[in-house]
């Protein structure tokens, strides 16, 4: 396994809004061996293209490390690195070598939720296919039975701002709901529904998300300037003009 760690000029975990270094890390016979160290130039007038060309100038050099520990992993740079990049951002200010055992255990675990959630998903729609029946009524209803399950499970509808413009407080609804994650509010709606625009209000970039806006041929953009009121801003369409809904 390789992990990048970006550290400031005194080697210590610092965030992608400073300039720093990568430190590139790969594990050979149990231990951490440091195989290059890759400099990075950031600061706070870059618009996005610019931040852009400059984490793309850091992760070709990364070779083929996905995963990033750092000081930080919220806003812009991160969004890039998580959704555009594909790789996974980790926070920590402990000593390296410490961190990066744990980085690798979590990877881990996450990597065996991922491979037990997907049988699990696989089972249940075996098991519920054809058992569920579709219902009549307007806009609403019609999205509810698209997604309602026999468990009769809640879904909690975007706010539709314009014809085919829709808005979801996510950051509120998972507060006001533990029992629901991004996962059951956000696929539903972008898998059955057909939109121009569609804002998520959030506090993070779900780990699933670039997955699924590639497999349903959608676009996104992210802005972490706060005037939302939230920490990040997602807006989401179609890269084309027509896309097909998930039957």
């Amino acid at each position: 396994m390789k992990i990048a760690a970006y550290v400031d000029e005194h080697k210590e975990m610092t965030t992608l809004y400073k300039c720093g270094s990568a430190l590139l890390y790969e594990k050979s016979l149990e231990c951490w061996k440091l195989k290059k160290e890759v400099p990075l130039e950031m600061s706070d007038d870059m618009n996005i293209s610019e931040v852009k060309d400059a984490l793309r100038g850091l992760v070709t050099q990364l070779e083929d490390c996905k995963i990033l520990l750092s000081d930080e992993v919220r806003g812009l740079p991160y969004s890039i690195l998580q959704e555009e990049m594909g790789f996974h951002t980790w926070r920590s200010n402990g000593a390296i070598t410490e961190q990066l055992t744990n980085v690798e255990q979590m990877e881990i675990n996450i990597q065996a939720e991922k491979e037990l959630a997907l049988a699990e998903e696989k089972a249940k729609a075996e098991s519920e296919s054809g058992r569920c029946k579709k219902g009549e009524g307007g806009r609403k209803q019609a999205f509810l039975n698209n997604h309602s399950n026999c468990e009769d499970k809640t879904i909690v509808l975007p706010e539709c701002i314009e014809e085919g413009y829709y808005r979801i407080d996510l950051e509120n609804v998972l507060k006001k709901d533990k029992t629901l994650n991004s996962r059951l509010v956000l696929i539903p709606f972008m898998e059955k529904n057909l939109f121009r625009k569609f804002e998520i209000l959030c506090d993070h970039v779900p780990r699933w998300f670039s997955h699924k806006l590639d497999e349903l041929n959608l676009i996104a953009e992210f802005d972490d300037s706060g005037n939302s009121g939230h920490a990040l801003k997602v807006t989401v369409w179609p890269k084309l003009k027509l896309r097909k809904t998930v039957s």
